[in-house]
């Protein structure tokens, strides 16, 4: 069914051997298994099950790392590996281990609502993996990591959504003064520092931030006029060189939490399909301390979309997400996929 998939930027050349580390770390995943542990992790391939992320501190569905044995988070970990690139296999144990600095806070503040547990972070597989079409997700408070592998060599790997409470560490704290996620939030600041007056007034679109990214945990998103992704801001086409530089270090910089593999098709594609289509947006104070948004988002065909909110808990909270709306959850892999199965019959 390999020829079912067009070439682009989910089928590179690079992919069957990334399609085939991540059945192989799924599949030693999954035979070292209980079977009660079997039935919290595994689902068919197209259970409703796949659609569904969120990023809130609850209870998920699926097999929580602190329900595995130490041997067992060390192979999720392995298979998070052949998604993320070390960088973004970094954050995310970082993050997780945030939940310890939180609760305490929480403690000490007398505000704890939610347990906070860094084993919390819950693993789905979709399908048998290195079978035609399967998937896999890790989801907890703040993480949610996705990836669909279709018929051996095209993988999706979005939604993409990391999360950081707080943002930096407060002193008295272990990791005081670090920030999983404040690198982005600098970058934002900086590129909208760098702007003239004119591009300013396009750039803000408010002076209010909102009190989450917009397209919070929706499954499948539309983009353009009337939706909450309408066009808006300063268009890259409207930056000079070094601003143009200082959007590209940002979108690398979200788009390098993937794997290389997975990550420089995209990025070849983001730099040489029209580039000056992104819009750069911004919402809310440009101040420590102020609630501040920014997005960065190019229209279909091509969607990409970048959002980050730091707004909650005096804006020490960050939010950021990368989707692609044409490939989330790899469902045009999966329509061209199916509709050639079906042809074929």
């Amino acid at each position: 069914m390999a020829d079912t998939i067009a070439d682009g930027i989910y089928s590179s050349p690079d992919l069957p051997a990334v399609a085939a580390d991540m059945a192989e770390a799924a599949t030693r995943l999954i035979d070292s298994l209980s079977a009660a542990q079997k039935a919290r992790a595994l689902y068919s391939d197209n259970h409703y099950e796949r659609l569904y992320w969120n990023y809130a501190p609850m209870q998920y569905r699926g097999l929580p790392l602190g329900e595995m044995e130490p041997p067992q988070q060390a192979m999720a970990f392995d298979l998070l590996a052949t998604g993320m690139s070390d960088d973004g296999a970094d954050r995310v144990r970082q993050i997780a281990n945030l939940e310890v600095v939180l609760g305490e806070m929480e403690a000490a503040a007398s505000t704890g609502v939610f347990p906070r547990d860094p084993g919390g972070y819950y693993l789905r597989i979709f399908g048998t993996p290195g079978s035609d079409a399967w998937s896999w997700s890790l989801n907890g408070h703040h993480v949610y990591a996705a990836f669909t592998i279709v018929a051996g060599r095209a993988i999706a790997s979005t939604p993409n959504f990391l999360g950081s409470n707080p943002a930096q560490v407060p002193h008295g704290y272990e990791g005081a003064g670090t920030g999983v996620l404040w690198d982005t939030d600098e970058r934002a600041r900086e590129l909208l520092a760098s702007l003239d007056k004119g591009q300013r007034t396009k750039a803000i679109v408010s002076d209010l931030a909102p009190l989450d990214i917009y397209t919070l945990n929706s499954p499948i998103l539309v983009d353009g006029p009337g939706t909450v992704l309408p066009p808006s801001g300063l268009s890259a086409g409207d930056m000079n060189a070094g601003q143009r530089d200082r959007l590209w270090d940002m979108v690398s910089g979200y788009v390098n939490r993937l794997r290389l593999e997975l990550a420089a098709p995209i990025l070849d594609g983001l730099k040489s399909d029209d580039f000056g289509r992104f819009d750069f947006s911004w919402a809310g104070g440009d101040q420590p301390g102020q609630g501040r948004y920014f997005r960065i988002h190019r229209l279909q065909p091509g969607s990409f979309l970048i959002e980050q909110d730091n707004v909650q808990n005096e804006a020490n909270h960050i939010h950021s997400v990368m989707r692609d709306l044409d490939e989330d959850f790899g469902v045009n892999l999966l329509r061209h996929h199916y509709e050639a199965a079906h042809l074929h019959h």
